[in-house]
């Protein structure tokens, strides 16, 4: 999205009932995700924030000890509908929101990168670094929206 600043929202209940068989998808009803949205080749991808972030498939923010806050690529989804963000943009942790403000251009690269991998892990899926990428992904519940980007090889 080309904002002047990062904004940051939650998924609704609705995202939520659409999609609750997709184990994969986080969701913590009392303390919700709140996500960043980059938005690519008319595709709005949802990419949230977690605390407890180990893998390398992330944009981490704060570090601490063996985990760190950040970005999660592999626990991005795909919007179809606006009605699936809240109405009021989410609020952040200050030091986490100044760090991810100031990269976001690197952090929408980051992304593109992160769906070149993914793409390709689909290409071999029966290997075992690309079964563990493949299998704790969201992206695995978005195929239809993604073979658009993927047949027109605008991710390489």
């Amino acid at each position: 999205m080309k904002n002047k600043s990062i904004t940051f929202f939650y998924l609704t209940h609705k995202f939520y009932n659409k999609y609750k068989n997709c184990k994969e998808i986080l969701y913590k009803p009392k303390r919700p995700y709140a996500v960043h949205l980059i938005e690519y080749n008319n595709l709005i991808f949802a990419i949230p924030i977690r605390s407890n972030i180990t893998h390398e498939f992330s944009y981490k923010t704060i570090k601490e000890k063996n985990k760190s806050k950040g970005l999660d690529f592999t626990k991005t989804v795909i919007i179809n509908d606006l009605k699936y963000l809240s109405k009021q943009p989410a609020r952040i942790n200050q030091e986490e929101y100044l760090k991810l403000d100031k990269n976001r251009h690197f952090i929408e690269k980051k992304m593109l990168s992160y769906l070149k991998i993914y793409k390709k892990a689909l290409q071999k899926p029966n290997t075992n670094k690309n079964q563990n990428i493949l299998s704790k992904n969201t992206l695995q519940y978005f195929h239809k929206e993604l073979s658009i980007l993927f047949n027109e090889n605008n991710i390489d």
